[in-house]
């Protein structure tokens, strides 16, 4: 290879890994920048809304996702539906990804614990164990991500008083934004 050419790829990789060619060191990732569109999903309303049921149905009587491991192929089996097929329909209908979706029903099942005082005394690791998360810390960041609070300050909630079992789960005179988001996944919860 002639010295332009090589010049010329070299040129073009140091462009690709340092583009502003302020450190030899440094790697800069190139991320996408298109925005990413609805999936559409081909199926009539009503078999949308079967699905919908069917999951929820079989979330709420076999509880599934409290197994450890639980993935997208095992519920594709449960439910005798396409893995694609499937994928497509949790990112399109609840508008989040697998891992996102089974974690929501996991912090649910530990709220609904929490609030009927069963898990009053645990610890945080026992109740991630017990709610089919790998580790505290992956439990705790779901947490946080659904509901804006961390498991501990949601207990403290709950002792203060802030957060009743048997109290309607309505978004309307909810004071921050925290509770707002706990409420509206008690409404989820409640069906």
């Amino acid at each position: 290879m002639d010295p332009f050419h090589l010049r010329f790829l070299t040129m073009k990789l140091t462009t690709y890994v340092n583009p502003n060619n302020n450190s030899r060191h440094k790697i800069v990732r190139k991320y996408k920048t298109e925005t990413k569109h609805a999936v559409s999903l081909n199926m009539s309303q009503e078999r949308i809304v079967d699905i919908q049921r069917n999951i929820r149905d079989h979330f709420s009587k076999n509880k599934p996702f409290l197994k450890h491991g639980y993935s997208l192929r095992m519920l594709s089996e449960e439910m005798h539906l396409p893995l694609h097929q499937l994928s497509a329909f949790i990112n399109s209908y609840y508008k989040m990804n697998f891992n996102d979706f089974v974690n929501e029903y996991r912090i649910l099942s530990c709220i609904e614990k929490l609030l009927k005082k069963e898990w009053e005394f645990k610890k945080p690791e026992s109740i991630a164990e017990e709610t089919g998360f790998n580790n505290r810390n992956t439990f705790t960041s779901a947490f946080k991500k659904a509901t804006g609070l961390n498991p501990s300050e949601f207990i403290k909630y709950i002792k203060q008083g802030k957060v009743l079992e048997n109290k309607k789960p309505d978004t309307e005179g909810v004071a921050d934004e925290e509770m707002t988001k706990i409420y509206r996944l008690m409404n989820k919860l409640a069906g």
